[in-house]
């Protein structure tokens, strides 16, 4: 029983030794919902550590011609110390994104996406009666990020929080993998009587492994590098799951437990990449 226990500890340690990191794939974006629009024409920019005298990728040319010079009078004279505005003064990078929203669903929407999209920002929002309002700073904690901004309150929040992008990514893969393993377990003669445990167990670690490594690059920075940690993840897996069924299933032969180890592996990492696809456009709306 130690031994088992010993075995089930050194999988376990594999959730400490793997972070996900990168900044690759497709570009990040900021969705923001307006909520108690105000009435009438306004433009809403984000708000970006800088200076405006710094010298920034011009992410709109002739914006007088484009927009209403007061309305961009009002945005350029409530500027904040140390901040400018990402449209109409543009990033380091280049930001795509305008002044006016678009109304989606009979809600007013406004996107900001590509290179220069920041990770610390303020949302401005200048009416035509002069009126600007200034949120609080927002910090980008996933790659698509769905805002809400209450105008008429002045504050943001995430259109669903962060911790259900993780909950979901972890059961809709879990879920599927405990149900192939399952079968393949019994298809290769183990006892579930015998041997649920230990298989509820291991699977248990490896998701948990799996998601604060794959699940994590795929909230933070997208599907291709989601996709590149899990190959890495999902071959780390392979070789501890197998080792671990090698030792700890009862029944049969090595040969076959380790048989099974792989084969089961094999089968639910060609299954997690068409479902880590489907997870990243579940993403694009929920985080």
């Amino acid at each position: 029983m130690k031994k088992k226990w010993m075995i089930l500890l050194l999988l376990f340690s594999l959730l400490f030794c793997f972070p996900a990191r990168g900044d690759m794939g497709p570009k990040p974006e900021i969705n923001i919902t307006v909520k108690n629009p105000p009435n009438g024409e306004y433009y809403l920019d984000l708000m970006i550590e800088g200076t405006d005298a710094d010298n920034y990728y011009e992410n709109i040319k002739n914006a007088g011609e484009v927009y209403r010079e007061e309305l961009l009078d009002f945005l350029r004279d409530n500027r904040e110390t140390g901040w400018h505005l990402g449209i109409l003064d543009g990033t380091n990078m280049p930001m795509s994104g305008t002044l006016k929203g678009t109304v989606e669903n009979g809600k007013a929407m406004h996107r900001f996406g590509y290179l220069g999209v920041p990770d610390t920002f303020k949302i401005i929002v200048a009416t035509e009666d002069g009126e600007v309002k200034v949120s609080e700073t927002v910090r980008r904690r996933s790659f698509s990020t769905n805002l809400v901004y209450d105008f008429k309150t002045n504050g943001i929040r995430e259109k669903v929080p962060l911790v259900f992008a993780y909950l979901f990514q972890f059961v809709s893969t879990c879920i599927p993998t405990l149900i192939v393993e399952g079968i393949l377990l019994a298809g290769f003669g183990f006892s579930k009587k015998k041997n649920w445990i230990v298989f509820f167990m291991v699977n248990l670690i490896t998701q948990i492994f799996l998601t604060t490594t794959m699940g994590t690059a795929l909230v933070r920075n997208g599907l291709l590098m989601a996709l590149i940690v899990q190959f890495l993840a999902e071959f780390l897996i392979l070789i501890g799951e197998t080792a671990a069924f090698a030792c700890l299933l009862e029944g049969h032969k090595t040969g076959r437990k380790i048989g099974y180890g792989i084969v089961a592996n094999i089968c639910t990492w060609t299954l997690g990449f068409f479902l880590l696809v489907g997870q990243s456009m579940v993403m694009e709306h929920i985080t």
